[in-house]
């Protein structure tokens, strides 16, 4: 991964959320990353699930 984008997912918070996201059990993963792909991603979007994937704004500079 490239270093700019390491450094985004720690400052954003990024990393942090989807790690909650495996911990809590809302993620399984497998060696191909999460299980059912970017599908999974679809909660984010359902007024069910939306607020496990919101990442409060903060300024990285």
């Amino acid at each position: 991964m490239h270093e700019a984008v390491k450094d985004l997912c720690s400052k954003s918070g990024i990393g942090k959320n989807w790690a909650e996201r495996v911990e809590s059990g809302d993620w399984e993963v497998d060696e191909n990353g999460v299980t059912g792909g970017i599908e999974k991603f679809k909660d984010a979007d359902t007024p069910e699930h939306w607020k496990k994937y919101y990442i409060p704004w903060k300024r990285l500079d």
